[in-house]
């Protein structure tokens, strides 16, 4: 007999992760504008709108 497990709270979290499309919207972690992700730059986890964005972070 298979019991089917109730998922963790860090296995959610993956998962929604995971649903991310390119059209989806996101918001740059240093002015807050809102891009599609296939347009922002990931770094650290992060989205960005751009180069200088990352930088003011460095």
């Amino acid at each position: 007999m298979f019991i089917k497990k109730k998922p963790t709270s860090v296995e959610q979290a993956t998962s929604k992760k995971d649903d991310i499309k390119a059209s989806d919207m996101v918001e740059c972690e240093v002015c807050g504008v809102y891009i599609e992700v296939s347009e922002s730059i990931l770094s650290n986890a992060k989205y960005y709108c751009s180069k200088e964005c990352i930088e003011k972070v460095s």
